[in-house]
């Protein structure tokens, strides 16, 4: 008796772990497939974290942007800007907003991870019909411009060495996730220089300039020299080379290169561009796993327990027998 009571609960235990086994490897293959988890769930998540349920600003979602990664490198940032500024005309009227962001990323020496600094750039609320007029031109250039797409921007960064004079010059890359964030106050909704609604399937909406600066050495002054450039793609100067001009130029004297001058427990982590760094898995739990793996335990689960039910019969069938020989 004793002995088909423990073979009764050991049959028992495998009726459980079956369907909960069956729950867990189900659940654990939709999360790291390419066709589920890692495919159109993560896309879905992707598509929620850059939207917010009430009214926000360019700013928060330039800040959006920022925790998930401007580029797939820093791994800890300042939510607090080194520097920021309403950029003005010689006539005081605003053309942009300017702010920089210092942010960590890391490399690999000798088999050990080290820290290095780099700047994020970000610009937001552009005024381009006040860009357009920066240009210094005749009345036919001046008319090209006007006909144009917007003016576009790119940033120049010089080292100030101690005599004042320039160092190493260092390039701002643009950043691709500013795709992302389209400039909500700008003065023109549109690249091709109009508000409203879509003219043409091929029209864009114009986006925040978002750049970042990535120094490898750790020798800089300290002191930088940015300057801020647009240019206009359609239309030539004398060398056949879009137009340009500059519209600002700034000093700044805290511009680090050495991460030993930074203190990281004030500094924010970034997802990396890798949302799995993030909630994601809380928030795909809740919306696909938890009944994929129900189905998956309820499915296995019959299956087990109606073997288990006709087990029962079956003993309860024997013992019966036994006790009517008897």
């Amino acid at each position: 008796m004793k002995k088909n009571l423990i073979k009764k609960y050991i049959i028992l235990f495998f009726v459980i772990m079956l369907p909960l086994t069956a729950a867990f490897l189900m659940g654990n293959y939709s999360y790291r497939s390419e066709k589920l988890g890692q495919g159109p769930w993560y896309d879905k998540y992707r598509q929620t974290f850059f939207e917010f349920e009430g009214d926000f600003t360019t700013r928060e979602k330039i800040h959006r942007t920022m925790k998930y990664g401007l580029n797939s490198h820093y791994y800890l940032y300042d939510e607090t800007p080194l520097y920021s500024e309403t950029v003005q005309n010689d006539d005081e009227e605003d053309l942009f907003i300017l702010e920089i962001y210092r942010a960590l990323y890391q490399i690999r020496e000798d088999n050990e991870l080290i820290d290095r600094v780099e700047y994020l750039y970000t610009i937001y609320n552009v005024q381009y019909r006040k860009l357009r007029d920066a240009f210094v031109v005749d009345i036919g250039a001046r008319e090209q411009i006007e006909n144009a797409n917007v003016p576009e921007i790119s940033i120049n960064v010089y080292e100030i060495l101690d005599n004042s004079q320039d160092g190493r010059m260092g390039m701002v890359v643009m950043s691709q996730m500013m795709q992302v964030v389209p400039d909500y106050d700008a003065d023109f909704d549109f690249k091709q220089g109009y508000s409203g609604h879509k003219r043409k399937d091929t029209d864009e909406l114009v986006k925040c300039p978002l750049g970042f600066h990535r120094i490898t050495e750790t020798d800089w002054s300290g002191k930088i020299r940015c300057e801020i450039i647009v240019s206009v793609k359609e239309v030539l100067d004398e060398k056949d080379e879009p137009i340009t001009t500059k519209v600002i130029e700034i000093e700044l004297e805290d511009y680090h290169s050495n991460s030993e001058n930074v203190t990281k427990n004030t500094l924010t982590k970034s997802y990396m561009q890798d949302l799995v760094n993030s909630d994601y898995f809380k928030w795909v739990f809740s919306h696909y796993l938890w009944w994929v793996s129900l189905i998956a335990f309820a499915i296995v689960g019959f299956i087990t327990f109606s073997f288990y039910l006709a087990w029962l019969a079956e003993e309860n069938q024997k013992n019966t027998n036994k006790r009517t020989r008897k």
